[in-house]
Formats: C-alpha cells, sequence, structure tokens
C-alpha cells in the first residue's frame, strides 16, 4: 500500500510538472509562425510567414502581448535601394508597400501588421519580378503546434530550471527557416532567458528525426 501511494505522488508529480511546462511554453511565445507561403522568381525567392508575435518585438526573454503578423521577405540577387515599393495582390485587391533593407542578409522585408489567412491568393510585382505565393505548410508533417511540443520536450530540463516562483524567466519563439545549401525548410524552436541565453532546435518540417 505504501508503495503504490509512493507511486501515485510520483505519477501526480510528474504529471503536474509536465501541466505546468505545457502551459508555461504556451503562455510565453513571443513569435509563433503558423501559415508559411513561399514563392520563386527565376533565382529570386519571396516567403511570407503569419502567426503571432509579441509587440514591441524586442529579444530579451520577456514575453509582451502578442498581435498578428504577417512578415514578408523577398530576396534578389541584386542589392537595390534601401527601401522599395512593391505592388501586392492579395485575392485581386492590389495594394503598395514599402519593404525595408536588412542589411544582415540582404533581404527586403515588411509586416502587414495583420495577418493573413492560409486560402489567399497572394502576388507581388517589383520592376520586371513576380512572386506568386503557395500555401506550402500545408504539407507540412510538423505543424506549428507539433514543432512546439518537441521543443518542449527537447528542452524539458531547461524549462524546469527558468521556473520559479510559478514565472517563467524567458520566451520562447518559433520560425521556418531554411538552409540554402539544401533548400530545405525547417522549424527553429528558440528559447531565450533573461540573463540572454539561447537555446535552439531544428527540426526539418517533414521529418522530426531530422534535427539539430
Amino acid at each position: 500500500m505504501k508503495k503504490y501511494l509512493l507511486c501515485l505522488i510520483f505519477i501526480l508529480g510528474l504529471i503536474t510538472i509536465t501541466g505546468c511546462q505545457k502551459n508555461t511554453v504556451k503562455n510565453n511565445i513571443s513569435e509563433k509562425t503558423e501559415i508559411y507561403f513561399f514563392a520563386r522568381c527565376g533565382a529570386e525567392k519571396g516567403s511570407i510567414s503569419i502567426g503571432k508575435r509579441e509587440q514591441p518585438y524586442i529579444i530579451n526573454g520577456i514575453h509582451e502581448k502578442n498581435v498578428d503578423f504577417s512578415l514578408i521577405i523577398l530576396k534578389f540577387n541584386n542589392v537595390f535601394e534601401r527601401e522599395i515599393e512593391v505592388e501586392i495582390n492579395i485575392n485581386e485587391k492590389s495594394n503598395n508597400i514599402i519593404l525595408e533593407l536588412n542589411p544582415l542578409n540582404s533581404t527586403y522585408m515588411a509586416d502587414l501588421g495583420y495577418s493573413l489567412n492560409a486560402e489567399d491568393e497572394i502576388s507581388i510585382i517589383y520592376k520586371d519580378f513576380k512572386f506568386e505565393f503557395e500555401n506550402i505548410s500545408k504539407e507540412f508533417v510538423i505543424d506549428s503546434e507539433k514543432a512546439i511540443q518537441i521543443g518542449q520536450k527537447h528542452f524539458e530540463k531547461t524549462i524546469s530550471n527558468l521556473i520559479s516562483k510559478n514565472s517563467f524567466n524567458g520566451e520562447c519563439y518559433l520560425k521556418v527557416m531554411t538552409r540554402d545549401e539544401e533548400e530545405k525548410l525547417y522549424w527553429l524552436f528558440t528559447i531565450v532567458d533573461v540573463d540572454g541565453n539561447e537555446y535552439n532546435l531544428i527540426v526539418n518540417v517533414m521529418d522530426e528525426n531530422d534535427r539539430f
């Protein structure tokens, strides 16, 4: 009977810890990509990451309130001006928006400030380039929820160590990334603590065993 009670206490404690960690990660995600569009125009590429992220967006280990985002990234073989004006067409409705150069990787970026839909028809035109976007995240074997579960399990000990007095001393990020030499897509799950330490796990969107 005593052994049974000890076993029951251990199991209940494990459930409590696991549940606490699950809620901790869920409540402290400062960026989560849920939908991913991709386009190719010759050698040029474009992507649109859609989901929720914190506002203001500061990677400092402190989670803020989340808002919708749709992050557009265009990568050309050449760098143009610091800002470029492009025409974006969403479900046959046209608009002009400004994309700014990111000097770190020579891409042009802009956040629409709202969330596009998975079924939207999207194209972007700049000069002679036309990007026709497709929602390729519909084909991911590992969706955003599964990617977070994998990251949570992988960093179980780290997450436990960052919990103090029912408070989590960090924030989590989930993004889609590519390795240009392979052109494969991966989920990047990141934990940043309040001391600036960063923990990363990269998982192939099509195969959870392909990770590093």
